[in-house]
């Protein structure tokens, strides 16, 4: 018996335009263009302390170097994390057009091996998607990204946190700030005899369906796809009819 697989049109889709450039977003230029909870310190003494260096090392010796993301040889924002309250390791403040899909990204690693740095993206106060957990092992950088949707055209701040704030050892490096316009991505998985779709969620956008590819034949999926932290899901039988799915701006 032959069983009829769901096609997926427009599933895929990541185009990456640089949005806006944060300033100094490589740390080449030293503790400059951005602002911090954390305290500037030239040797580190104690928690919640920060530089910008290219050799984390000379400023605590149980650091390790694996030189910065940009070129292996720059400068980085290096941090003794915090063990209380919530303090921003870095924010900034930039004017963004409305109803816009972004993804906010950063470039990240572990300083010294053991318990990681639990990194979240605040914006104008409140957290954006679910944290991200830094490797245990600190040997090499890692890409974090978080998708986000502007409602007004407005100035917002945006404020790196790390939340982990009592497993000793949170410290970490974060270099290569950056913030992309996006369309949206869908991943797929198998969950059973049905194919899990799942996307970032954004108000301005909804998944259509269609028998046909035909112009016009389009309509919203039903049920509404349910939506935690973020990200918005769907379960579609893969043994139903022959079905057409695609993500598209609601008119």
């Amino acid at each position: 018996m032959k069983i009829p697989l769901t096609i997926l049109l427009n599933l895929l889709t990541l185009n990456q335009l640089l949005a806006q450039t944060f300033l100094n977003a490589d740390f080449e230029s030293g503790n400059t263009g951005f602002t911090s909870d954390y305290q500037f310190a030239g040797s580190n003494s104690t928690e919640g302390e920060f530089t910008v260096r290219s050799d984390p090392q000379n400023w605590n010796g149980l650091f390790v170097n694996f030189g910065d993301h940009t070129t292996g040889s720059g400068k980085m924002l290096v941090v003794n994390g915090a063990t209380s309250g919530n303090p921003a390791i870095w924010r900034q403040t930039i004017s963004l057009g409305a109803n816009t899909s972004y993804c906010f990204r950063a470039w990240t690693g572990t300083a010294v091996s053991g318990g990681p740095a639990n990194l979240m993206l605040r914006i104008n106060g409140s957290q954006v998607g679910p944290s991200f957990v830094l490797p245990a092992s600190a040997d090499s950088w890692v890409l974090w990204e978080q998708p986000w949707t502007s409602s007004a055209a407005a100035s917002y701040i945006f404020e790196i946190v790390n939340a982990n704030t009592s497993i000793f050892p949170n410290d970490f490096y974060v270099d290569d700030v950056s913030l992309f316009k996006t369309s949206l991505r869908i991943s797929t998985s198998i969950m059973g005899s049905s194919l899990g779709l799942s996307w970032p969620a954004d108000p301005t956008w909804s998944l259509f369906t269609s028998s046909s590819l035909a112009t016009g034949s389009w309509s919203p999926v039903s049920p509404i796809p349910s939506t935690t932290l973020g990200i918005s899901s769907l379960a579609v039988p893969i043994s139903g009819p022959r079905a057409y799915y695609r993500l598209q701006r609601i008119p």
